[in-house]
């Protein structure tokens, strides 16, 4: 139960619900039920309770959403039942077992929920984003001087896998696209080179956009994760695939 609003989404009202009562045998009504979600789970069918001055959760709550509940002396877990991941690791305090979790606050935007199943439906939100994205090709280069055979490769490759010619490409005018090996191979092979004026990003907008998509998404992958960012190519090449 909760006394949170905003902790619930698909919050159903019920006018005719049930009471609740408490120990100094008061009682208060509750108002409708929602679905609980904290990013790793959720918990259907949780009452809303208007006037709740705490959030109150039962173990047999836990465990009919398909979770296993453990205790042990400082500690209480929340994980999978088959214990290969942990979702919820909580401090005990003065013999209680706090949750130490942080709840999504609101209605989380539905770019993904309406086809996953929701308990593991925003764990793949953080893993893979928004599902928009278009697939791309990503290579990680430690020098410029590598793009020459990195291009090439790609182009006979690419014309080998989808049975087509590759006619035209577009790039900027650094010095890693315009070069004599990657000129002389277009020559040779047809392709039309085509160069944006110096300075002039949105002349290759759709590239640009998508760069920085890519970039900032993954960004924002590592922060939710306290990740390195050393491990940012990790994170644009898993976004990449989609």
């Amino acid at each position: 139960m909760t006394g949170r609003k905003d902790f619930l989404c698909d919050l159903k009202l019920s006018p005719n619900a049930d009471y609740v009562t408490y120990v100094n045998n008061s009682n208060s009504q509750i108002r409708g039920y929602g679905t609980l979600n904290n990013g790793n789970f959720s918990i259907s069918h949780f009452a809303y309770v208007a006037d709740l001055k705490h959030n109150l959760i039962s173990v047999a709550q836990l465990t009919d959403s398909s979770l296993r509940m453990e205790f042990c002396k400082k500690y209480s877990y929340v994980m999978t039942e088959d214990r290969k991941e942990c979702f919820i690791k909580s401090l005990c305090n003065k013999n209680m077992f706090p949750l130490d979790v942080n709840m999504i606050i609101g209605k989380p935007q539905h770019c993904l929920l309406s086809k996953v199943v929701p308990d593991v439906s925003w764990l793949w939100h953080r893993r893979l984003a928004h599902l928009n994205f278009r697939f791309t090709w990503v290579f990680f280069l430690r020098l410029k001087s590598e793009t020459a055979t990195e291009l090439i490769n790609f182009i006979k490759g690419i014309e080998v896998l989808i049975k087509f010619r590759v006619r035209r490409i577009r790039s900027d005018n650094g010095s890693e696209f315009v070069n004599s090996t990657i000129e002389k191979f277009l020559t040779e092979k047809g392709i039309n080179h085509n160069i944006i004026a110096p300075y002039t990003p949105q002349q290759n907008g759709v590239v640009e956009r998508h760069n920085r998509t890519l970039v900032e998404a993954a960004q924002s992958m590592l922060n939710y994760a306290n990740l390195p960012l050393y491990l940012w190519a990790e994170s644009v090449s898993t976004l990449s695939m989609q």
